[in-house]
């Protein structure tokens, strides 16, 4: 599958190409991780945009997150701006056509 196509962000194609993610479940995992470890804020809006998408629609794909990660995430979105939500739309369009 194609991960790369759900990550809304064109700019990081070569940075993030998520060539070791087998699944949904490990694509969600490598997004909490990008989200906890990298510091420019566009990969942070997409990364949450994306775990936004995949909370609404597909929350059994969450299920290997951990509580502790689950909370930080939900936290960080309840201040989401316009611009998270734009993304997260363009993230479950990319989401229902290859799932």
């Amino acid at each position: 599958m194609n991960f790369r196509a759900l990550f809304p962000l064109v700019d990081f194609a070569d940075e993030f190409t998520f060539e070791n993610c087998n699944s949904n479940e490990d694509f969600i995992q490598e997004i909490v991780k990008i989200y906890f470890t990298h510091h420019d804020r566009r990969v942070k809006e997409a990364t949450l945009a994306v775990y936004m998408a995949y909370r609404d629609h597909y929350p059994k794909y969450l299920n290997s997150l951990t509580s502790e990660e689950v909370s930080k995430l939900n936290s960080a979105l309840k201040t989401a701006t316009s611009k998270i939500i734009k993304l997260r739309r363009i993230a479950l369009s990319a989401i229902s056509k290859i799932s």
